[in-house]
């Protein structure tokens, strides 16, 4: 009997606890300025009265649907390399860029929802995306461009709304900053891809930006159509009930009581989008509750915890050393968790509170499916992430070298998503 256990025994154990004591801390980090809030003491951001422009909105656009162009232009570029040939762009675009879940996203846009056959496990993927797709193929009539052309849209908007944020809640220096790690982020491919990370973000950043400007029953409605589009959604009626509770503190004692149950409503109108999918469940299957039911038997997948996620990541690791997913699946998504967790632990009490619950609350949910996969995708789409990494610092050489490594991953993960697909 041997008392001394190999790496693979112990590490996955270690990674779990470590990451259980990183999200405790920024959940007390978190308590503690909750408790602050509710005895009037923790201070609300100083919002700028000055907004940063239109012309710098419309620049942030044309940045992202830039930095997209440059995309499809280097993975068509290299698949010419490839080939040893000139290779038409538009002939080879669908090949290039159809791939994984964008096959089911169009499928639902071309069929809509069914309960026969293989298709039927497709209702676990939220519909507001594919019915963008399917509402602009009316008039385009190619259901791939169509798709690309939302997401694109979508992610210009994002971009727009991301700097018009940034820029009222903290500085017009964090602004640029997060929009370029934006741009950057490795798995922003997605974005330029039929994905509804893209749809997503755009309106997550469209309900903080309206909460943030008080515009409280807005942000709620962004907030209900981010549900529609994935169940993380949900997660902004956290950030409304800071904002109205906060709201509510600061008023007259008589009206008080008022203000924070009608904040409290009103965030619970988030959850009119998540309602309406399990609505969709119901009429295409007869249960609301189905795309659990396919969820766990067709891709293993349950609600777990985030700290289960790091384990099963770190013991498949081990699992498949020597393999290509060992780094490419496995250790990318491990460094990419604690990458955010440690990102939230040292930076996120720089944010306001309702930025920092939400980054939280976020986390601990996204990283919690029992076979996570694709973890660094979900926190590429977490609408505070560009923000965590630049107010890291206000050092321009770390952020120089960070952003210079970001985009270089991104280029290689584009080719990797386009071109060998099995990397990723």
């Amino acid at each position: 009997m041997s008392f001394f256990k190999t790496p693979s025994e112990w590490l996955p154990a270690a990674a779990a606890l470590l990451s259980i004591a990183l999200m405790g801390a920024a959940f007390a980090l978190m308590l503690l300025r909750f408790v602050r809030l509710l005895r009037g003491a923790e201070p609300a951001a100083r919002l700028s009265r000055k907004g940063p422009g239109v012309r710098a909105l419309v620049l942030a656009a044309l940045a992202m649907l830039l930095s997209r162009l440059l995309l499809y232009a280097a993975a068509w570029g290299v698949h010419c390399l490839m080939q040893g040939r000139a290779v038409s762009f538009a002939a080879s675009f669908d090949g290039l860029w159809v791939h994984w879940d964008a096959r089911h996203y169009l499928k639902i846009a071309q069929q809509g929802y069914v309960n026969v056959g293989d298709d039927r496990l497709i209702l676990v993927f939220f519909p507001l995306y594919p019915w963008c797709a399917r509402a602009l193929n009316l008039l385009l009539g190619d259901w791939v461009v169509s798709s690309v052309i939302v997401s694109n849209l979508c992610a210009a908007g994002a971009a727009s709304l991301l700097y018009a944020l940034v820029h009222r809640v903290y500085d017009a220096q964090t602004a640029r900053l997060s929009l370029c790690y934006f741009l950057l982020n490795p798995y922003s491919v997605f974005l330029a891809a039929p994905y509804s990370e893209a749809l997503f973000l755009l309106l997550t950043l469209g309900a903080l930006y309206a909460a943030a400007s008080d515009r409280l029953l807005a942000a709620a409605l962004l907030g209900a159509l981010s549900a529609l589009t994935r169940s993380l959604g949900v997660v902004v009626c956290g950030v409304i009930w800071l904002y109205a509770w906060r709201k509510a503190l600061r008023a007259r004692k008589g009206t008080r009581a008022a203000l924070a149950l009608r904040g409290t409503l009103t965030g619970l109108l988030v959850f009119l989008g998540l309602g309406a999918y399990l609505y969709l469940n119901y009429a295409v299957s007869g249960n609301p509750f189905q795309f659990l039911i396919y969820q766990r038997d067709n891709w293993y997948q349950q609600m777990g915890t985030f700290f289960g996620s790091v384990r099963n990541t770190t013991d498949y690791i081990f699992r498949s050393w020597g393999e290509s997913d060992c780094f490419w699946t496995w250790g990318v998504q491990l460094f990419s968790i604690f990458y955010a967790m440690i990102l939230l632990v040292f930076t996120g009490r720089r944010m306001p509170l309702e930025h920092q619950a939400y980054t939280v609350v976020y986390i601990a949910v996204a990283l919690a499916p029992t076979w996570l996969l694709s973890g660094p995708r979900y926190l590429m789409a977490m609408a505070t992430m560009p923000i965590l990494q630049a107010i890291t610092t206000r050092r321009r050489a770390p952020h120089a070298l960070l952003l210079s490594l970001q985009g270089v991953l991104l280029l290689f993960f584009t080719v990797g998503y386009t071109i060998f697909v099995e990397v990723l």
